[in-house]
């Protein structure tokens, strides 16, 4: 579960539990330590002595406690179950049930054994029901609180890979942006200091500097600054369009720098080019927060004179 929300960005409030008989234990016991969307059980467990031994009742050292703990399952729990279970009886299931607070109509198979309630013809048409019409989820009708989530997540599409890297240049004797699809000799990273000869350096000039900002996200933001002049204050901030890195802006902003004979600071969101992270909306907020305040330090580059370009 951990692993689901940190690679893919998804939050409890999205999931919906589903357990099948051992499965019903650890499916059970998550429900009741996160806020997630729904449970479905099949055939669930009692605890575990029940379903080997005719004990009525829980003991202290009885595993797996579901009959317990689904008392303190906040949201809607669907049961499947066979009426001719012979592991699980009908009885328990059903007492099982009645201790969830929010539960929706079981669907209870005539003829099913033991994990064989799958095989119903009617078992998928029930899912769908409680999904559709019980559960308020986003494929049919979204949560005022999952669509800014669910649009967030849609919107971004960073480029597979960088089209740049920082390299180290002898001739101005600092980093620069270097594109990846140019030929450079002896190219090195951040993490080395060797140098390299660009046959094509028309995109550096004196006054361009590369940095890392520090996001309040805790992010590395990628940033270039082209200074027009010394004595030049107006400074042009620029976020770029979806799809792309800084490394596809450099020729554009280099041009759009002599013409408005304005400096420019550009960088990349969370998640795109050299920058860490995955992209999402409140990142989208804290780079350009990130970008804004190093360029002001850095250059003493008041706010009445930043331009906003995005």
């Amino acid at each position: 579960m951990s692993s689901l929300m940190y690679l893919y960005d998804i939050q409890p409030e999205d999931v919906i539990l589903f357990g099948e008989s051992i499965g019903s234990v650890p499916t059970i016991d998550l429900a009741t330590r996160l806020p997630v969307r729904a449970v479905i059980l099949d055939g669930p467990i009692v605890s575990g002595l029940r379903t080997i031994l005719p004990v009525t009742r829980l003991l202290a050292f009885d595993p797996f406690p579901n009959l317990l703990k689904v008392e303190n399952i906040e949201c809607k729990v669907l049961l499947f179950h066979g009426i001719d279970d012979k592991l699980v009886n009908i009885e328990d299931a059903l007492l099982l049930l009645n201790r969830c607070p929010r539960r929706v109509d079981p669907f209870l198979a005539v003829g099913c054994g033991h994990n064989h309630v799958k095989y119903h013809p009617q078992y998928y048409k029930r899912i769908r029901k409680f999904l559709y019409e019980e559960l308020d989820i986003y494929l049919c009708c979204p949560p005022i609180d999952v669509i800014p989530r669910l649009v967030s997540t849609l919107a971004f599409s960073p480029p597979e890979e960088s089209s740049y890297d920082f390299k180290f240049d002898i001739i101005s004797n600092k980093f620069q942006l270097c594109p990846r699809n140019t030929d450079y000799n002896s190219m090195d990273s951040l993490d080395s200091m060797d140098s390299y000869s660009p046959d094509n350096r028309k995109h550096i000039t004196p006054e361009t500097d590369v940095f890392f900002a520090e996001s309040r996200k805790g992010n590395r933001i990628a940033c270039v600054f082209w200074r027009f002049s010394r004595n030049t204050k107006q400074t042009i901030l620029y976020s770029h369009c979806n799809s792309i890195d800084l490394g596809s802006t450099v020729e554009y902003l280099r041009h759009l720098s002599r013409k408005t004979k304005s400096n420019i600071i550009t960088y990349d969101y969370s998640g795109y080019g050299l920058s860490d992270g995955k992209p999402s909306e409140e990142r989208l907020y804290a780079d350009i927060d990130a970008a804004l305040s190093t360029v002001m330090y850095l250059y003493d580059i008041q706010p009445k004179d930043i331009v906003l370009f995005g």
